[in-house]
């Protein structure tokens, strides 16, 4: 605390206990007051006493409310100077009205009588000065103010009593200064003594709470070492072990004793398997007296359990640079490791079967590439796809799909080798890469891993699984390629392999290479190309009854040529399909033909609409509302429209196929399944999804005079369409011949180049009669 604050709380308790000590001083001289005013009127019945005492009233109650307005604790310094001004005053007033008595009061010029008044007067100041005691200045004002007018008081009545009275005054005022002085030194020494100690008491308060939070400091982090797996360690010069905390025992289930004073090679131990590996590095650092910054190394436990530690430590020198020994902390991350090395797996391995990702199996081929020794080892790059895998999931669940691929990838970690990587790169599909191994080794193993796909069975419920598979394979013979493009050139010798029936397809490095302007990415680009530049068309097919009449109409996707004329665009439908992206096209497909219905109804009033729709778009959760807007908003009738699905296209969620047909259905559209016989589905989707026609593939039609399996084939469908209530639609009708035997086998109806050819809608509304169909004539 500063000097002038010192001095303005020192004023400020002096004014306190004034203000406290003014009211009972006040009344003690009122009372007094009144006494002396009644003696003096009873015994010379002086009237101007009455004046006296009214004036040391109002004097009285105006110190009262002026002090006690402007006295208070809280006071600024500059209010506590006007308010100490304020009582010096106050002080010398009262004294002057207190010494103005012997103006008024016991009048007889006797000199008795005077000295019972000196007497009187000294009595009273003397009561009056109680509260004035520690303050020296008042205690001067109000004696001497008093002194004063008593003394010219004293003067008027007689000289010599007046001299006598100023005399014995000033000595008076002389003892009370001095007594005032020393009281009010003893009062200012306590009141600074109580101020330091106020001081000295917050000093150690706040001293105290720091220590507490120093305290509470240490503790957390204490705290937080052990939460850290953390523990100290430190060493003499001579590199023996000096101190261990207690975290030491605690993590590694070493006892300190057994360590304590022993080398620091007793704390850090290298084991017969050369586990430890970097202990070499953090004795050679220490050797050479350099700081230790997360040095892993790993310890194994009294109970045989191996700990990662990250080490750290300090050399520590005197003034005179001579080394004192080691200090530093070692830390458990045998969690954080092991953590780490769980994430590095979960992202380079494919977290249900447990081989490594496409993203590895990238890494693994780039290694392949790389000469890193300067000398290229020829490879084998396998591409595996599997078939039917859908089916699995449809029927029986995802999570037996999922037992499924566990079980089979069981039985292809019997072929893996240090030559032989095998990867899941996709849902259904599996790379494989073959270091070193020739082409006749290559085949064989390929071969037997296609077989072992095969012949792999999963039960379920009482039932046994299967898939198929089909491999492709890339011989890679020189650096010169990208990754990607070799991964590439597998996909499409894997669906070379699918197209041709066959289990395996070998092409060489650069056979494919060659042929990118026919490649499915060609294909999927060319087709973008023509939905982008509005070269798409419409075409339209019609599909006769038995009598002759067109009952349908197909509608088929077309491009627009140089010359004009509308070309197919089913070549490029398998490559699209397998990239994912017929979404966009069929519905182009729908919109289109939804805005020409208008045409096609004012020509064709009797007859419906047949549109394609890929079985991978039919888990499209908005194809549905899709669909609906686009008949509404075009006014089509939805018993006009019948949507064909391709049979050979895989359904990848057949559950969801199934809700939009049957949403379709119930809404009054109808169902086609194309190609029926082709794919290995046939039967299967027949029973998932409800159909009103099923469109048998041109395969079994046209050789059907010749072959008695084509014959025998169309007998069962024709069995299956009376139980499951479905019309049969003959398609690639090209020889008009074959009518009678369609007819006898329970067709329906018949499609094809013989009945008539597709033209765009413009074509058809040409004519002024009904589209001629060739089939009249052999009706």
């Amino acid at each position: 605390m500063t000097d002038n604050q010192t001095k303005q709380h020192i004023a400020q308790r002096r004014l306190l206990n004034i203000k406290r000590t003014l009211p009972q001083l006040t009344v003690v001289s009122m009372l007094a007051a009144i006494a002396i005013t009644a003696g003096d009127y009873a015994l010379f019945s002086h009237d101007r006493a009455f004046y006296w005492l009214m004036a040391l009233l109002l004097l009285s109650a105006t110190r009262l409310l002026v002090l006690n307005r402007i006295i208070d604790k809280d006071m600024p310094l500059s209010r506590v100077q006007r308010a100490a001004w304020a009582v010096r005053l106050s002080a010398l007033s009262a004294g002057m009205v207190w010494g103005a008595s012997t103006f008024y009061l016991f009048d007889t010029g006797s000199v008795a009588h005077s000295l019972f008044l000196t007497l009187v007067l000294a009595g009273i100041c003397m009561a009056s000065l109680m509260s004035y005691w520690i303050w020296p200045a008042l205690v001067s004002l109000f004696a001497g103010g008093m002194t004063l007018t008593a003394g010219l008081g004293m003067l008027h009545r007689s000289e010599q009593l007046g001299v006598v009275f100023v005399l014995l005054a000033l000595s008076y005022l002389a003892v009370l200064l001095v007594t005032s002085r020393r009281v009010n030194s003893t009062y200012v020494s306590s009141l600074q003594l109580a101020l330091k100690n106020r001081e000295y008491e917050t000093r150690l308060q706040t001293q105290g709470e720091q220590l507490e939070q120093m305290q509470s400091g240490v503790n957390r982090n204490l705290s937080f070492i052990d939460i850290g797996r953390l523990w100290s360690w430190e060493t003499d010069a001579a590199l023996n072990v000096t101190h261990l905390s207690a975290g030491f025992n605690r993590l590694t289930g070493v006892l300190l004793n057994s360590v304590l004073g022993e080398p620091l090679e007793k704390l850090f131990p290298d084991d017969p398997d050369n586990k430890n590996f970097r202990i070499a590095e953090l004795f050679r650092r220490i050797e050479a007296r350099q700081s230790l910054q997360d040095l892993e190394i790993m310890m194994t436990r009294p109970d045989g359990a191996v700990i990662t530690l990250s080490v750290h430590g300090e050399a520590c020198f005197d003034s005179n640079r001579r080394f004192l020994g080691y200090r530093g902390v070692a830390r458990d991350i045998t969690t954080q490791k092991a953590q780490i090395r769980k994430l590095e797996f979960e992202a380079t391995h494919d977290s249900l079967t447990g081989l490594v990702n496409r993203r590895s199996f990238l890494s693994v081929l780039e290694n392949c590439l790389t000469c890193l020794d300067g000398r290229f080892v020829p490879f084998m790059l396998v591409f595996i796809d599997l078939e039917r895998l859908n089916i699995v999931n449809d029927t029986a669940g995802h999570m037996a799909g999922d037992d499924f691929l566990q079980g089979l990838t069981q039985e292809l970690l019997a072929f893996q080798s240090e030559d032989v990587r095998i990867a899941r790169i996709g849902g259904d599909e599996f790379g494989i890469v073959l270091i070193g191994t020739p082409e006749d080794e290559a085949r064989r193993q390929v071969l037997a891993i296609v077989e072992r796909i095969r012949g792999y069975r999963y039960s379920c419920e009482g039932r046994n699984y299967a898939v198929g598979a089909f491999a492709g394979m890339v011989q890679v013979s020189d650096a010169g390629v990208d990754a990607y493009r070799l991964m590439q050139q597998a996909n499409r010798a894997c669906h070379k392999a699918r197209s041709q029936k066959q289990g395996m397809f070998l092409t060489g490095q650069a056979a494919l290479e060659g042929a990118g302007d026919e490649s499915d990415a060609h294909s999927v680009q060319q087709m973008f190309d023509a939905l982008d530049n509005q070269r798409f068309v419409l075409s339209y097919q019609p599909v006769a009854a038995g009598d002759g009449s067109v009952a349908h109409f197909e509608v088929l996707l077309g491009q627009l040529a140089g010359d004009g004329e509308a070309h197919s665009s089913g070549q490029f439908i398998p490559a699209i399909e397998r990239y994912g992206a017929m979404g966009q096209f069929d519905r182009w497909v729908i919109e289109q033909t939804c805005r020409q219905y208008a045409d096609f109804a004012a020509r064709f009033p009797h007859a419906g609409l047949f549109i394609n729709l890929s079985g991978s778009n039919l888990d499209d959760e908005h194809l549905f509302d899709f669909i609906r807007e686009k008949l509404a908003a075009y006014a089509v009738p939805r018993d006009k429209v019948c949507f064909e699905i391709t049979e050979t296209s895989a359904v990848n969620d057949t559950a969801k196929a199934a809700t939009l047909i049957k949403g379709l259905r119930s809404g009054g559209c109808r169902f086609a399944l194309d190609d029926f016989g082709t794919g290995m589905a046939s039967l299967q989707y027949l029973k998932l999804f409800p159909v009103d026609y099923v469109k048998i593939d041109g395969s079994f039609v046209r050789e059907l005079k010749n072959s008695v399996v084509d014959q025998a084939v169309l007998k069962a469908i024709a069995e299956l369409s009376r139980t499951m209530d479905f019309a049969i639609v003959a398609e690639s009708v090209e020889d008009l011949s074959l009518l009678p035997m369609l007819r006898s086998f329970g067709v329906s109806y018949f499609q094809g180049y013989g009945v008539a050819r597709p033209q765009l809608l413009d074509g058809w509304m040409k004519d002024a009669d009904s589209p001629v169909v060739a089939i009249k004539t052999a009706v």
